[in-house]
């Protein structure tokens, strides 16, 4: 095993670059096939597998040979990469598994690449796909809401919903590329294409949620400082909270409660739906299939037994089970605290962003949507902060 492990090094040393470009390729193919597969691009699911098989496989290649593990930490890679397969076959939802295939493999690599390529491989097949449905090429879903004459267009993804998340992760990816700061132009731009996919998805929540990574840019200065003087701690305490208080809520939800039923509204039924998740399921420790029925994609004929969770953490709970939901936790904890103790705190405000939208959406662990978990092993450069807040902490004190 040393002898493999040393003529590894030094081949490693030799083609370093080339491990490099060997994860952003397979990035870039994961993310794409990951698209596509919430669009209505006629791609079969077996395609689909087998694409996702080749760039965890591109991936696990980068990771044996350029990785800079020792045995020990590959030991533990394996078994716990052959733990969360295990939970795939216990909920059929694999994303958790073929993601943290990527975590692994962002090791050395710059987080900024990995932003870059995100944004060039969800732009292109975005483009694609709204292309497609204009020109009729894939059906465009329309859909209303009860009481409004409105109509919800998805340009090409399987719901409204789903294609304004998709912007929201695109310009948050984009905004954290350029550290929260915007010209004057972009911020005319982004106005646009917020008004835009508003107009276009009648989307509430996901509207909110791009109008405060604007709000974010403005305030920046004022954030940074707040973030600095609680540090890390305090502000994993209040991510714990927030991620609690969204799992509580539905658990003890009643249209009996007010504000509850008020609240629901407010959130799409989603209090709603996961309270039924929590009164026909119990919580598995290694997860389970819980059979859904959604709104996405075509209908011929309309949904009578309608059964979504949308919430991601209360998703990740009842699917993924307990223990999946305590890596997701310690995965969020763990970057918040990275950032915040490297003063890189535009990445923090792009992680809150996440932990806000999960609440809504149930895209957590879907490569295409949510990239901030691949900056848990990458590379984050310190000279990229800002050093007008390096006395920050300081003032804690």
């Amino acid at each position: 095993m040393e002898i493999l492990l040393n003529k590894r090094d030094i081949f490693r040393e030799k083609y370093l670059v080339w491990g490099n470009y060997i994860y952003i390729l397979s990035l870039c193919i994961y993310i794409a096939i990951n698209y596509i597969r919430g669009t209505m691009l006629a791609v079969s699911g077996q395609t689909i597998f087998h694409v996702t098989l080749l760039a965890s496989t591109l991936c696990l290649i980068k990771i044996l040979i350029f990785n800079n593990f020792d045995r020990y930490k590959y030991l533990f890679m394996i078994i716990f990469l052959l733990f969360l397969f295990s939970l795939g076959r216990q909920s059929l939802d694999y994303d958790m598994y073929y993601y943290t295939i990527f975590i692994f493999g962002a090791e050395g690599i710059e987080f900024r690449k990995i932003l870059k390529t995100f944004i060039l491989a969800v732009s292109s097949v975005m483009t694609v796909t709204i292309l497609s449905s204009i020109f009729n090429l894939i059906p465009n879903i329309e859909v209303g809401r009860s009481a409004s004459p409105v109509l919800r267009y998805s340009l090409g993804a399987l719901y409204p919903t789903d294609f304004a998340a998709r912007v929201f992760c695109l310009i948050l990816a984009y905004i954290a590329l350029k550290k929260f700061i915007l010209s004057l132009p972009e911020y005319i731009g982004i106005i646009a294409i917020i008004f835009t996919i508003n107009l276009v998805t009648d989307t509430r929540l996901d509207t909110i949620l791009m109008i405060l990574i604007l709000v974010c840019c403005i305030l920046k200065k004022y954030l940074e400082k707040l973030i600095a003087y609680l540090g890390s701690k305090k502000i994993n305490l209040l991510i714990l909270l927030f991620i609690f208080i969204n799992i509580i809520l539905p658990y003890i939800y009643t249209p009996n409660n007010v504000i509850l039923r008020k609240l629901d509204n407010l959130l799409s039924t989603r209090l709603y739906f996961g309270n039924l998740a929590f009164k026909n399921y119990n919580v598995d420790l290694l997860g389970q299939y819980i059979y859904q029925v959604g709104n996405g994609g075509i209908h011929h004929s309309p949904i009578t037994n309608y059964f979504f969770i949308d919430v991601s953490y209360v998703r990740i709970l009842m699917m993924q089970g307990l223990v999946a939901f305590i890596y997701t936790l310690f995965l969020i904890c763990k970057n918040s605290s990275n950032f915040i103790e490297n003063k890189l705190y535009f990445y923090e405000f792009m992680l809150l962003m996440v932990v806000l939208s999960a609440a809504i959406d149930h895209h957590f662990w879907e490569i295409s949507f949510n990239f901030t978990l691949l900056a848990t092993f990458s590379k984050l450069t310190c000279s990229e902060r800002n050093l007008d807040y390096e006395g920050i902490n300081n003032s804690r004190n």
